[in-house]
């Protein structure tokens, strides 16, 4: 299995992380696997979802521990890697 994205640990990766972004202007949600930080343990995404800061002035606005590390104007959404692989073993 793969491994936690986070530098100092071990864990096995639960977690795919999604950068996802909305444009007002054009109604448009873009959405693309984080590449700053891709895969995250439970701990960890927890961890992210704890620490993060949000824009009180922007929703999109956030700023998180793990992901999102480009700074991005976007907010982190996770995919459960046991869905991803229950989804492809069905195929």
């Amino acid at each position: 299995m793969c491994k936690c994205s986070e530098k100092s640990c071990n864990n096995q990766a639960d977690y795919l992380v999604l950068l996802t972004k909305y444009y007002e202007d054009t109604h448009q949600m873009f959405v693309e696997i984080d590449y700053t930080c891709p895969l995250l343990c439970e701990k960890h995404k927890q961890e992210n979802e704890d620490k993060k800061k949000e824009d009180p002035n922007h929703i999109w606005s956030i700023d998180y521990p793990y992901s999102n590390k480009n700074d991005t104007t976007g907010m982190t959404k996770y995919i459960p890697l046991r869905k991803i692989i229950n989804y492809l073993n069905k195929q």
